[in-house]
């Protein structure tokens, strides 16, 4: 993968060939390279991350999720087989999460954003779909697994709370409609970035 001069991924070193056979795929943050292994069902995408995560009992709590995040996310999309990147920021605020940014799919940039709102109690945080269907609950944790169902597709989330400043969430989906599987890195940036 190569960035422009706005660090924005230009390409993807796979063919739709390779997306058949290959098992790792690279997510580019701003803290470097990572190869994530396919066959790990979302286990352990970050190397030691996950073994790193154990060792915190908690996160800081709700509030501690406020404020902008820088956003990379990969997507290997197995019906089409095709990888999907999307790089871009997130706003967390007491009621809302706003996720702004660029996808980069078969060579074309889509500006892309998505919406959900937000209910922070002092035990968890619950998602919803801005219509106010829910969507899941983020717990205390800092290593968690979430379900939700779409009709018939079924979401299966995992969540890594490395610290108050970096986490990760891991998406399988599948079902008639979908068959994905993205992994995203969360990092805070700081005030004027």
């Amino acid at each position: 993968m190569s960035r422009d001069e706005t660090g924005v991924v230009t390409s993807t070193p796979f063919s739709r060939k390779e997306l058949g056979f290959r098992r790792k795929f690279a997510l580019i943050s701003p803290k470097g390279t990572m190869e994530v292994d396919q066959d790990e069902q979302m286990s352990a995408p970050f190397g030691d991350a996950l073994e790193k995560s154990r060792a915190r009992k908690y996160i800081a709590g709700p509030n501690s999720f406020i404020g902008k995040w820088c956003v990379s996310r990969v997507i290997l999309d197995s019906r089409p087989k095709q990888v999907i990147v999307f790089n871009g920021v997130a706003e967390i605020t007491h009621d809302a999460f706003d996720e702004n940014g660029e996808m980069l799919l078969g060579g074309s940039r889509l500006e892309t954003s998505r919406r959900y709102r937000l209910h922070l109690s002092g035990e968890q945080v619950e998602v919803t779909f801005p219509d106010g269907r829910p969507f899941f609950c983020i717990k205390l944790s800092a290593v968690q697994r979430v379900l939700h169902w779409c009709g018939e597709d079924v979401y299966r989330g995992r969540f890594i709370f490395l610290s108050n400043d970096e986490w990760s969430e891991m998406w399988n989906v599948l079902g008639p409609r979908k068959a994905y599987r993205s992994v995203t890195r969360y990092t805070r940036l700081n005030v004027g970035q």
